[in-house]
């Protein structure tokens, strides 16, 4: 919504004018667009991460890995990301391109994601999961920046925005377990229990 500005002038018979034109955008319909477009990236970024956590073990058993390689595959994004995630914070902190940033490492976890899903092999999993998980990690902080940008420059609410962040980890992660159950009730005795797992593939790749 643009706002209204009334404009006066004189014609060349000096005859006086006023009229409305359009204005730019109002502060409230910037913040009304800034909250939306973060509360909706919220609970995407969420949504994924709703998936990723906690069905990515399981998607690695049903790869055939290990209790060793998965934990090893699980493990290593924690430690790389020290160093990974607070380099890229200061980078976008110097040149204030966070927003650039995010949408890089958006388009980057897409990639790896597809790449993922059809992979096997622990070596393959490995080069992949780990910088899909540092990538994921590291839009979280760079994402908090710009919604505490918001707040300071349009006063919004910050817990409302969260919120539907919140609201998608959980959604994710029940609905996923539902089908689960379902897909097992369904498939009874006859179905291995790999196949039962098989929504962990599924998961990656809509990540």
């Amino acid at each position: 919504m643009r706002g209204r500005t009334r404009k006066t002038w004189t014609t060349r018979h000096g005859a006086t004018v006023n009229r409305d034109v359009a204005g730019p955008p109002s502060h409230g319909a910037a913040a009304a667009d800034y909250r939306l477009r973060l509360s909706t990236f919220y609970g995407a970024l969420f949504l994924i991460l709703g998936i990723h956590l906690p069905f990515l073990p399981v998607w690695l058993d049903a790869r055939g890995l290990t209790a060793q390689e998965i934990a090893i595959v699980t493990a290593a994004p924690l430690v790389l990301r020290v160093f990974v995630t607070p380099a890229a914070a200061v980078f976008a902190d110097r040149t204030g391109r966070h927003r650039s940033l995010v949408n890089i490492l958006a388009l980057l976890a897409l990639l790896l994601a597809l790449l993922l899903s059809q992979m096997h092999g622990f070596w393959g999993l490995l080069l992949l999961a780990v910088p899909f998980a540092i990538t994921l990690s590291t839009i979280m902080p760079l994402t908090e920046t710009i919604a505490v940008a918001g707040v300071r420059a349009h006063g919004l609410d910050y817990g409302r925005m969260r919120l539907w962040g919140s609201l998608s980890f959980v959604a994710a992660g029940f609905s996923l377990r539902l089908a689960d159950r379902q897909d097992e009730r369904g498939g009874g005795d006859r179905m291995p229990a790999g196949r039962r797992r098989g929504d962990g593939r599924v998961c990656v790749g809509a990540a």
